[in-house]
């Protein structure tokens, strides 16, 4: 599998078994996003830094192959520890400890705990199988000894049949010794096949669980599109947000602006009235003055039409004001 998390300050990556082809060394890399050191966050139980014992959780990486890490990327440090299954790489190290600090270099073997549990079971049968090698042929040379020897004592004079009726017991024993190697070699052949579709089995959920880890990668791409679409819509969201306040700004201002000038023409009209107001009353105790009862009585005629008169000639006004564009000076 290939699991990566990243925090606010560091980068992990794991690069034990990447690839059906390829294996690292069972070790989580970690890199400092400050400085870009590289160091060791955890060790894979079963793998081959576990195995060997030396490295720590901590142990800063230098250099792999003499190749300097310093600065390099986690994917580029991922690319030179993977390699075949079963080959050597080398790794050099800082360790901090009481002392201070030393450096030291360790060469450890590419493969996966499964590949080493693999080749743990082939060594133990490949040491059964030599055993049982070896057994078969001490029964063997056993054999022919005593095929020797009772040819010898056939050859002999029949004095000596007591002591061919022994080796041919001795002999017979052999036999039976021979065949229950043999059964046992047939029996360790047995497990081998038993093992080997084990194998073949372990195999085959290594290459689903790829198959799943690559299904999963996928959908990590796609979430991380959508995201990246998300973020750009609402960034157009954003600026869309802020047009829009700013056209309302721009539409506060301006009906603030013909509110001003209205009441600026409020004002005006009221002081027109004020001043027709003033004129016709003016003009009215003139007429009641030089005028006799018919004037006084039309006077009073006027007076009695009320408020009605009034209101109508304002509103005559103010038509005429707003034709003439807030009326004349």
């Amino acid at each position: 599998m290939h699991p990566v998390a990243i925090s606010h300050s560091i980068c992990y990556v794991h690069v034990s078994n990447q690839l059906p082809d390829l294996a690292g060394i069972g070790v989580f890399f970690g890199q400092q996003r400050n400085d870009g050191r590289v160091f060791i966050q955890n060790i894979v139980k079963g793998g081959s830094a576990e195995r060997d014992g030396t490295v720590r959780n901590g142990d800063v990486l230098l250099s792999i192959e003499n190749q300097s890490v310093q600065g390099a990327s986690l994917s580029d440090l991922r690319n030179l520890i993977l390699g075949a299954p079963g080959t050597f790489v080398e790794l050099s190290f800082q360790r901090a400890d009481g002392a201070g600090e030393r450096t030291f270099s360790v060469r450890l073997m590419r493969g996966t705990p499964e590949f080493f549990a693999q080749m743990k079971v082939k060594t133990l049968m490949v040491d059964e199988m030599e055993r049982l090698r070896q057994a078969l042929a001490i029964a063997q040379e056993e054999l022919h000894r005593l095929r020797a020897a009772l040819q010898e004592g056939e050859a002999q004079s029949e004095r000596d049949r007591g002591e061919l009726e022994s080796l041919r017991t001795t002999l017979d024993t052999a036999d039976a010794q021979l065949k229950a190697a043999q059964g046992a070699v047939g029996e360790e052949q047995r497990r081998q096949r038993q093992l080997e579709a084990q194998l073949r089995q372990l195999q085959l959920q290594f290459e689903q669980e790829v198959a799943s880890v690559e299904r999963l990668r996928q959908m990590l791409r796609q979430a991380e599109l959508q995201l990246r679409t998300a973020q750009t819509a609402l960034v157009s969201a954003q600026e869309r947000l802020r047009d829009e306040e700013a056209a309302v700004e721009a539409e506060v201002a301006r009906r603030k602006e013909v509110e001003a000038r209205e009441a600026a023409l409020r004002a005006q009209i009221s002081e027109r009235e004020s001043e027709v107001w003033r004129g016709r009353l003016g003009l009215t105790i003139k007429r009641k003055k030089s005028c006799g009862k018919r004037t006084r009585r039309r006077v009073g005629s006027w007076k009695g039409r009320g408020r009605s008169w009034r209101r109508g000639c304002a509103r005559r006004r103010r038509r005429q004001l707003r034709r003439s564009g807030c009326g004349r000076s």
